[in-house]
């Protein structure tokens, strides 16, 4: 099995402020040498929140409005991370 994690410059969750320092790479075709890049979504393993990597490589909430345009599969992908986290804080 390839690595998919990576270690990243800690950032902070813009919403519930947790820092962030690594992340995994769900689309395969990327693999390997993979890094996050600027416009690049992501999901807070702590609150859930709906990410996307800046220009300067900081992490922004994503609004509501751009996760409507995104193609329904990466919605999916994102929706199914939100649900284990969210089921990973009831346990």
């Amino acid at each position: 099995m390839m690595q998919r994690d990576i270690r990243l410059a800690a950032n902070a969750c813009p919403k519930c402020f947790k820092k962030l320092d690594a992340a995994t790479c769900v689309e395969k075709d990327r693999l390997p040498g993979w890094r996050p890049e600027p416009g690049d979504l992501s999901v807070c393993l702590y609150c859930g929140a709906f990410l996307m990597y800046d220009k300067a490589m900081r992490l922004q909430i994503l609004p509501g409005s751009e996760v409507v345009k995104l193609p329904r599969e990466k919605v999916e992908l994102m929706m199914n991370a939100r649900r284990l986290i969210y089921a990973r804080r009831k346990s």
